[in-house]
């Protein structure tokens, strides 16, 4: 048995070792014939990972190891931080919607100045035009693209009749 003065675990190195070993026969005991980390072997590193994470709780419940100690070592959220990054989310989230919303404002301005260009109304293709919010302005920015292509493509149909 060790003496609990002469035990550093801060002093061994982090891994976990398997050996192989050879028996020296009949009482004589084994001899080291290879060591070897053992990390990438499941079948040891999930009991031991059990055994720690049953030690840590062990030693929280008893009060020698505390939230902060366990947040501070694993990079971990606190609870009362979740409500300030639910919070950031909806900050960000709305931000998104105002930015979206300036956007649609943006397609439905081109819209209107290709309906002003064609000579027509846009308030005559809502009737033709499904969606809602920006799925709604990109449609109907691409119904006015379509009515402006139609109409070139008619005006260019008659100069060539001309020529």
């Amino acid at each position: 048995m060790t003496s609990l003065r002469a035990f550093k675990p801060q002093l061994l190195d982090l891994d976990i070792y398997a050996q192989d070993v050879k028996g020296l026969g009949r009482g004589r005991g084994f001899k080291v014939v290879g060591r070897g980390s053992a990390l990438d072997k499941p079948s040891v590193t999930e009991p031991i990972k059990g055994r720690l994470l049953d030690l840590s709780l062990m030693l929280y419940r008893e009060g020698l190891l505390s939230k902060e100690e366990l947040v501070k070592r694993f990079d971990l959220i606190l609870p009362k931080d979740y409500q300030a990054l639910e919070e950031e989310r909806d900050v960000l989230q709305a931000d998104l919607e105002e930015a979206e919303e300036g956007f649609s404002g943006k397609l439905n301005d081109l819209t209107d100045l290709i309906a002003d260009a064609l000579g027509e109304d846009r308030e005559d293709w809502e009737a033709e035009i499904e969606g809602e919010g920006k799925d709604r302005a990109y449609a109907t920015l691409r119904y006015a693209l379509e009515r402006l292509i139609d109409e070139y493509q008619a005006i260019k149909a008659m100069q060539e009749e001309k020529s």
